[in-house]
């Protein structure tokens, strides 16, 4: 039997020196501007994110600030109509 000697892949390491990336174990330039681009569009992303999930959240305050308004003013509404009725309705003699 022949055994057959494995090596192990070649590993991609990433460093940053200065703010600029050196790859090494031969990523070509193909790859290494395809990382870069992903790595642009997922920085847009969650910048993007951000900016929504601020915009949710601004929501849901108006939201439930507007919430309040509606059941007060339907509060407000049952009472002057309850008085309403109540002023209007005539009671029969016997109850005076």
């Amino acid at each position: 039997m022949k055994r057959h000697k494995c090596r192990a892949p070649q590993r991609v390491f990433r460093v940053v020196r200065g703010g600029n990336f050196f790859y090494r174990g031969g990523m070509d330039k193909e790859l290494v501007a395809r990382l870069d681009k992903i790595e642009s569009h997922l920085a847009h992303l969650e910048h993007q994110h951000e900016q929504l999930n601020q915009v949710v959240v601004a929501q849901a305050k108006v939201i439930a600030k507007l919430q309040g308004n509606q059941s007060r003013l339907s509060d407000t509404l049952e009472s002057i109509e309850l008085e309403r009725v109540k002023s209007t309705s005539v009671k029969p003699p016997h109850y005076q």
